[in-house]
């Protein structure tokens, strides 16, 4: 910040200490011509230099440079700024009031972009530049040199440094249903599950019609339990290939057959499962409970629960 000199007696003029740099070790000094007055009972101050920060390129539009002391009716005529990059423009000044009453400071401001980077984005350093204030007072045309404000500009940041714009995360693809395996099935007919006689033996048809699907290969077992307790009466399998067709028919034992032919009636719980062939589960089970009555020499049927 500068501080105008008090006038001389003599003809010569005298150096103006406008403001020392507390740190930085730059004194910013003005000259005022013979005849200028500082105002009264105000003392000489140091300050420190204000450091502004901005990217090249970008118009700097702040308060650059600092006089202080004047008289409190004085009133500037001219202000000029020298950027200190081989450039000056006007400036305007505002006023403040010194501390305890005593004189005020002119605050000069302009607006200037800076051409050439001095330091890196981000990185710490020292001021490139540093602007100068000339003014000239309309109470005894006095020129004074006002500073107290050094300039850092920042390089680009480098295209491969600038992240990426924040982008919506693409929505996930839409889920489907998985395609649906074929696997062996089974499905009861209508009729129930009924006796016949070839020869000598009673066989048992569930009536259940068992479907492997293509290129497989398919085991269909019977197993006839006893209603009461599940103990196995007989039991059948057969190994078939892609399509439909019936589980097999089951051979009576002796006692159950002899049973029959005698016209009573026994109670069975039929259980029909199908795999494919080295499968370790079955894919469909299915059960059906009947009485078994031989009714005909050649036949017999049963009336299922």
């Amino acid at each position: 910040m500068l501080r105008k000199s008090t006038a001389l007696s003599g003809p010569q003029p005298r150096a103006l200490l406008v403001a020392l740099v507390v740190g930085l070790g730059v004194v910013v000094a003005g000259t005022a011509s013979a005849g200028a007055s500082q105002a009264v009972g105000c003392p000489p101050q140091t300050a420190e230099l204000k450091l502004l920060r901005v990217p090249v390129g970008q118009p700097l539009d702040t308060v650059v440079a600092m006089v202080g002391c004047l008289p409190v009716d004085e009133t500037l005529s001219s202000v000029v700024i020298d950027w200190g990059d081989g450039t000056t423009s006007a400036g305007t000044a505002t006023f403040q009031a010194e501390p305890g009453g005593v004189g005020k400071t002119a605050l000069i401001r302009g607006v200037h972009a800076y051409a050439t980077a001095t330091c890196g984005a981000g990185d710490p350093c020292p001021p490139g530049y540093l602007p100068k204030a000339s003014v000239v007072t309309a109470s005894d045309g006095a020129t004074l040199a006002g500073g107290g404000y050094g300039v850092a500009v920042d390089r680009p940041v480098p295209v491969a440094d600038v992240p990426p714009p924040a982008t919506d995360p693409a929505p996930p693809p839409p889920r489907t249903a998985p395609a649906e395996v074929a696997r062996p099935s089974l499905a009861a007919g209508r009729a129930a599950p009924s006796v016949r006689r070839r020869g000598r033996r009673l066989r048992v048809d569930p009536h259940v019609r068992a479907t492997c699907p293509p290129q497989a290969r398919c085991t269909a077992k019977v197993v006839v339990r006893t209603a009461r307790g599940g103990q196995v009466i007989a039991s059948a399998r057969a190994d078939f290939g892609p399509g439909a067709r019936g589980v097999p028919t089951v051979v009576l034992p002796g006692a159950t057959a002899r049973a029959l032919l005698a016209g009573s009636t026994v109670p069975v719980r039929i259980d029909v499962t199908v795999r494919e062939r080295g499968a370790a589960r079955a894919a469909a089970t299915r059960s059906r409970r009947a009485s078994l009555r031989l009714r005909e020499r050649r036949a017999a049927s049963a009336s299922t629960r």
